[in-house]
């Protein structure tokens, strides 16, 4: 039982973190696909904001083939979009979720810490 208790409180405090990762994550595919679209090449992939926002969400969680990308390499400013988008996704965004996950597993580890307090203290 109190293993139980203990682990609804952590995955409660975790997945609020992961659904903020989430919401920033939709956030920057919008923003970044329109930015694509806006650009106005003949890529296909890149040709309305859902294919965009579909070919981004392939790289990001790397299901892109190499010729995806070398394919990118005739469009300068649309391979330095997904460059900019794979550097910020990649690197900032996955080191921002590592720290969110340890912040909300500290803040849980303190509210256990007052939980079995209290239970003690019965």
């Amino acid at each position: 039982s109190n293993r139980v208790c203990a682990f609804s409180l952590i995955f409660g405090h975790v997945l609020s973190e992961v659904a903020l990762f989430l919401l920033l994550l939709g956030f920057i595919l919008v923003s970044f696909s329109t930015a694509a679209v806006a650009l106005k090449s003949e890529d296909e992939d890149f040709s309305t904001i859902p294919r965009a926002a579909q070919s981004f969400l392939q790289m990001f969680l790397g299901m892109a083939s190499s010729d995806q990308y070398m394919h990118l390499l005739d469009f300068p400013l649309l391979f330095t979009c997904v460059v900019l988008f794979t550097f910020v996704t990649g690197v900032y965004m996955v080191n921002l979720l590592v720290a969110q996950l340890a912040c909300a597993y500290g803040l849980a580890y303190a509210d256990m810490l007052g939980w079995a307090r209290l239970k003690r203290g019965e």
